[in-house]
């Protein structure tokens, strides 16, 4: 399984629920390293910017391989047009089916138009 960026901020921000899930899987999901892109380009201070690479420490990271850019740019600027799936998004998705796993993301509905993309909720929130 592989995090959206929406669950690592609810880790970033000390969620009861969201560590409680982490601390229940069996094996540690992955992320995208656009995902800890977005996350430390979040940072507002040094401080924070050290914070954030601890908490991302502990992740391995996928990244996208050529077949993942190519359908990002070929087959998904047509969901950002009828649903608004954004950039980043779509390059996460990409990289998540190339893959084959499932997308662990509190945004379904920028993923929902994404023929055979696997997505799930960690939790309810």
């Amino acid at each position: 399984m592989i995090l959206d960026t929406d669950v690592l901020v609810e880790l970033e921000h000390g969620s009861a629920n969201a560590l409680h899930w982490l601390n229940s899987l069996s094996q540690p999901p992955r992320i995208c390293i656009l995902s800890a892109m977005e996350i430390k380009f979040g940072s507002r201070s040094f401080a924070h910017l050290r914070t954030t690479e601890a908490l991302l420490a502990p992740f391995s990271v996928v990244i996208p391989t050529d077949k993942d850019w190519s359908r990002a740019v070929n087959e998904y600027p047509r969901l950002w047009l009828s649903g608004g799936l954004g950039l980043v998004d779509a390059i996460i998705a990409s990289t998540v089916m190339g893959l084959d796993e499932e997308l662990i993301t509190f945004n379904e509905k920028h993923f929902r138009n994404i023929a055979g993309l696997k997505v799930r909720k960690p939790y309810q929130r």
